[in-house]
């Protein structure tokens, strides 16, 4: 039978190719194709660039910039910088182990989704109502970011308590209090990172957010969010810039606009 395939395939190589006989010896063999494995990420993750990470993500990205309704500049000067810190933060982190948004990106992914969620959510809600409709005018937009911060950055915390970043060789340790992800890879010449999670880690990201949301929001959008603000949210707004307190803060409907959009 292989006798009669090759002399078939041999006579219609002449044809095609002026007498010249085709040997199946001599064809290049089939790429290997890569096998999923579990569990993900035996292989790291590679330490690509932001703009490579922020690429997976522009429609997302760009409807956030829709529900925001900033003007253009204001967004690329208050909004944007923060989704790109923020990109490089998290990086290809997954946001849990064997939960929603387990795979690679995850944990910006989520973060993003929320942010667009609770602004679109924000949009419909009164803020600030002992205020003045004049004064809650112009509060509407700072009220607006604090609200897509919130979202962006409520899982912030979980590279401190939910997993280990290292290198291959288990020489080079991340620590997000200290830099971002991707400085780390770049400074210690990393082009692939691996995870090891940590034990009893349930609902423990909430008590770290504070050590890094400074490595994501800048100084700019901060003093954005609290210029002009009423004296009397003033420690609602610091709040929200820390994450944490919130609970104890009476006119935090954004809290709840953040939680339900987490949990959609």
């Amino acid at each position: 039978m292989d006798k009669i395939n090759l002399a078939f395939i041999n006579r219609f190589g002449k044809r095609l190719f002026g007498g010249q006989t085709v040997s199946i010896a001599d064809q290049p063999p089939p790429p290997d194709e890569e096998i999923p494995r579990y569990p993900p990420f035996m292989k790291g993750l590679p330490a690509a660039p932001v703009d490579r990470i922020l690429s997976t993500q522009t429609e997302l990205i760009n409807a956030i910039e829709h529900a925001l309704s900033l003007p253009d500049d204001l967004y690329h000067t208050i909004a944007a910088p923060v989704i790109e810190r923020y990109a490089a933060f998290s990086h290809l982190l997954p946001a849990s182990e064997s939960h929603h948004h387990r795979g690679a990106g995850g944990l910006f992914r989520h973060g993003l989704e929320v942010a667009h969620w609770a602004t679109q959510a924000a949009q419909g809600c009164l803020f600030a109502t002992h205020a003045t409709p004049r004064e809650r005018k112009e509060q509407e937009l700072r009220w607006r970011l604090a609200v897509c911060f919130a979202g962006l950055l409520h899982d912030i915390g979980k590279p401190v308590s939910d997993m280990a970043v290292v290198d291959r060789h288990g020489e080079y340790t991340w620590n997000p209090c200290d830099e971002n992800l991707t400085d780390w890879a770049n400074q210690n010449g990393i082009d692939r990172y691996f995870l090891r999670w940590r034990e009893n880690r349930h609902k423990r990201h909430e008590q770290f957010s504070a050590l890094v949301i400074e490595r994501v929001l800048t100084r700019t959008s901060r003093s954005y969010i609290l210029l002009r603000a009423p004296t009397s949210c003033r420690p609602c707004w610091k709040r929200s810039m820390a994450w944490i307190g919130a609970r104890n803060c009476p006119s935090w409907s954004w809290r709840r606009i953040v939680k339900a959009s987490s949990e959609t």
